[in-house]
């Protein structure tokens, strides 16, 4: 909570974020191995912008991932791409904001 002489300097958001607790795949490119390695995390909450995503190793901000969104409750995955704004470790866990690619 902000007193009078605080100012928030946090930007507004672009979008409305929606809560969501969702198993989430990624891939990340490896540049140094042919092929890219799927890895599992948790959806916090999405936006028409973005993803905030919760896995066991931190995202390097600025990489480019392939993100596999379930999209209904029938199975249907749609993958996206997004590059990952910012990561950071909350409780032996990390946390990263990212955002969509078009």
């Amino acid at each position: 909570m902000l007193n009078s002489m605080e100012e928030d300097v946090t930007p507004p958001r672009r979008a409305k974020r929606v809560s969501i607790d969702s198993d989430i795949e990624f891939e990340k490119s490896i540049h140094l191995i042919s092929e890219n390695i799927v890895y599992s995390g948790r959806g916090r909450d999405i936006s028409s912008g973005g993803l905030g995503l919760v896995n066991g190793e931190r995202l390097e901000v600025g990489s480019v991932i392939k993100i596999y969104l379930p999209f209904d409750g029938k199975g249907t995955i749609v993958p996206v791409f997004g590059e990952v704004v910012w990561s950071e470790e909350i409780d032996g866990q990390f946390r990263s904001g990212v955002r969509f690619l078009a």
